[in-house]
């Protein structure tokens, strides 16, 4: 299956309707059942809604509220994942699931380009058939972008532990001091 979360968002135009046309894209060439996830319910839920009912394909929604570590273990299960919101890249980069971002900040973007994956499109100017193409060129090279994402996704952790240590020796340091 692929996840997809989406979120509302302003100046969308056609955004949802060729989202949905993606979507339907995916299930019917790649056989991915389609599952919506709410990363926040309130501001999720009629943006998923609004796609869901432009698609021509069944799809599927996550309601349950769900802790982030159960949002991951979901995620990790995935194929595919297509998103707009940062977190949700993040649990599936973490969870080396290759993902298409939409963009609707720089943040996002940033991102992606960092993990080296590729944007569907700016949500404010998104077109289907680049959307469309580009997830094509990503199944395509699919085990070339999951091993990437491994290798990127186990240096981020690294990173992150290494933070993790340095934060430690900080705080240690100056606890020490006051003493």
């Amino acid at each position: 299956f692929m996840a997809v979360s989406v979120r509302d968002w302003r100046d969308t135009g056609s955004f949802f309707p060729s989202l949905a046309r993606l979507c339907d894209h995916l299930r019917r060439r790649y056989g991915l059942e389609v599952l919506f996830l709410l990363m926040q319910p309130s501001r999720d839920r009629e943006a998923t809604a609004r796609v869901r009912q432009a698609m021509e394909e069944p799809s599927y929604l996550l309601e349950e509220s769900c802790t982030p570590q159960e949002l991951m273990a979901v995620l990790g299960q995935a194929r595919l994942c297509v998103a707009m919101r940062l977190h949700t890249l993040i649990f599936a980069a973490r969870m080396a699931v290759p993902c298409l971002g939409l963009v609707y900040d720089p943040k996002v973007e940033s991102y992606l380009q960092e993990l080296e994956l590729p944007s569907a499109g700016h949500v404010e100017r998104f077109d289907a058939r680049e959307a469309i193409a580009c997830a094509d060129r990503l199944m395509a090279d699919y085990d070339v972008v999951l091993s990437r994402l491994r290798d990127k996704s186990q240096a981020l952790a690294q990173a992150a532990l290494r933070n993790e240590e340095l934060l430690l020796q900080l705080l240690e340091g100056s606890a020490a001091k006051k003493s």
